[in-house]
């Protein structure tokens, strides 16, 4: 566990004067063998290493709603400072002025996480303390991570019912060469099926191919045009023959045997 009150102030190497005061210092640098300065104090960052209180000397004004129990004292595990949040037990401990929710590591103390506000806890922070930054470092309580996760699948939800963004089909170069008034498509709502085109090239695929039988000009009728399909033969109209007789002399009737 990286300690970064080490960095932000000289303390004592023995764990009995943890408690005691600098010169010149009170209850918030307690442990250390000068008060921290401002600019050591913007490098706190949790989680560090800290000791619980074993005397309740800390102002009564910075202690409301805590209770300072010794070991075995209504189910306290060790000597120090104690709250109760939604029936749960929690210690606490104070340095640097801020109070931290702390708990056993090996073979001493951590503080992890800021004492969260709903515990109603006042702090009187040293100078230079980056209270946003120094409450981000540290853990996130259970009701934090779960409205997080709630949060997360609502928004992944709320993406898989959003509807794709629409996209046009790929513009092909030849639809920028030709006849200037010929409109490009830019989406199957703006195909414009009914328009009229005079291009040249033969390729617009929006021409009628009836159209294009036969060479240039309006569409053939198949009825009346001796040359529907443009070919240089002229069809043999159905009405033309229509009960007409076979040319030459007709044979002898047939009167039996």
């Amino acid at each position: 566990m990286a300690d970064t009150s080490k960095s932000a102030g000289k303390r004592v190497e023995d764990d009995h004067a943890f408690h005691h005061f600098p010169k010149g210092g009170d209850w918030r640098s307690r442990g250390f063998l000068t008060v921290p300065s401002p600019e050591d104090c913007a490098k706190l960052r949790l989680p560090i290493a800290i000791y619980p209180e074993d005397r309740d000397y800390i102002k009564k004004e910075f202690t409301e709603n805590l209770q300072h129990l010794v070991t075995g004292q209504d189910g306290a595990p060790w000597t120090g400072y104690y709250t109760y949040y939604e029936g749960v037990k929690i210690a606490l401990s104070s340095s640097f002025g801020v109070w931290f929710e702390i708990r056993k590591r090996d073979d001493g103390w951590e503080a992890f996480r800021v004492a969260r506000e709903k515990l109603h806890l006042k702090h009187s922070a040293l100078p230079g303390i980056d209270a946003p930054t120094l409450i981000r470092s540290g853990e996130p309580t259970n009701k934090e991570i779960v409205e997080e996760i709630r949060a997360s699948r609502a928004a992944s939800r709320a993406s898989q019912h959003d509807a794709p963004p629409h996209q046009d089909p790929p513009q092909d170069p030849g639809w920028t060469t030709g006849n200037p008034d010929r409109h490009p498509p830019t989406g199957l709502g703006d195909y414009r099926l009914s328009q009229k085109y005079n291009d040249d090239d033969g390729d617009d695929p929006f021409s009628s191919n009836t159209a294009k039988r036969g060479g240039r000009g309006p569409p053939r009728d198949p009825y009346n045009d001796p040359d529907p399909y443009g070919n240089g033969y002229e069809r043999n109209d159905r009405n033309e023959n229509r009960g007409a007789r076979l040319k030459g002399d007709p044979p002898e009737f047939f009167e039996g045997d």
